[in-house]
């Protein structure tokens, strides 16, 4: 029972629906807990972190993270600890512990390589190239989040593809001060944003960079890169995107 209920919940997150969502995962626990399943206890401990993080609580979503991790620690769940670990580097990355954040993402890397969990490997790079772009390594930032695309592309998850990209647009514009660099990111923002596999948590990230371009670049320049970006498929853009740092 506890499962199917996790399965709405995170459709409810990903729909932006975080009270729904909440409610759920609420409810997932005491289900899980009552069944003694620690597996799914530490899921729906999980999904609740993640909520309280859209929401911008971000106290209650460390508190919650860890304690899933620390379930997961205790029941060997190492595929588990992969994704927490992530999800704490991305919330260090938020609070500007950018330090913390790197070494977060570098354990749940190693881990996930070591068991061969192509999608946690693929969360670990991402939260390593927000890493290093909020270190200011820019270069090391774009390397990351380029082999993250690629497991992406391989394992064909197209909307965390989709969020890679809204990074991706992140890094370019703290490395590239031209005009021509934000005409790619409002492409590549217009994609993300037009993309029917788009997080609801990516749009929201890429409407945030997108206003902000717009006052930086004339009203006519906007509304062609927007065309341009929405016009490609997926494939052809991160096909242009890689064939930019072979």
């Amino acid at each position: 029972m506890a499962l199917p209920l996790m399965i709405l919940g995170n459709v409810a997150r990903s729909q932006g629906d975080l009270a729904e969502a909440q409610q759920i995962y609420q409810e997932t626990l005491v289900t899980a807990q009552e069944a003694g399943d620690r597996l799914a206890e530490s899921m729906a401990i999980s999904g609740l972190g993640l909520s309280a993080l859209e929401r911008g609580d971000f106290a209650q979503a460390w508190q919650f993270l860890q304690e899933s991790l620390e379930l997961e620690r205790e029941t060997g769940d190492r595929w588990g600890m992969v994704f927490q670990l992530g999800a704490l580097s991305g919330l260090a990355f938020f609070l500007g512990e950018h330090g913390e954040a790197e070494q977060l993402a570098q354990e749940g890397y190693a881990i996930g390589k070591e068991i061969d969990h192509r999608e946690g490997m693929t969360f670990a790079l991402q939260s390593l190239g927000r890493a290093a772009c909020g270190l200011g390594k820019c270069g090391e930032a774009r390397d990351y989040l380029n082999e993250a695309l690629l497991i992406g592309v391989d394992i064909q998850a197209r909307p965390t593809i989709l969020d890679i990209l809204s990074d991706l647009v992140t890094v370019l514009l703290a490395s590239e001060g031209s005009d021509v660099g934000r005409e790619q990111a409002v492409e590549l923002l217009a994609h993300c944003l037009n993309h029917p596999a788009t997080w609801h948590d990516t749009k929201t990230k890429a409407e945030a960079m997108l206003a902000e371009l717009q006052t930086q670049l004339p009203p006519e320049v906007v509304a062609r890169a927007q065309e341009r970006g929405t016009a490609k498929d997926l494939e052809d853009v991160v096909a242009e995107v890689l064939a930019e740092t072979d």
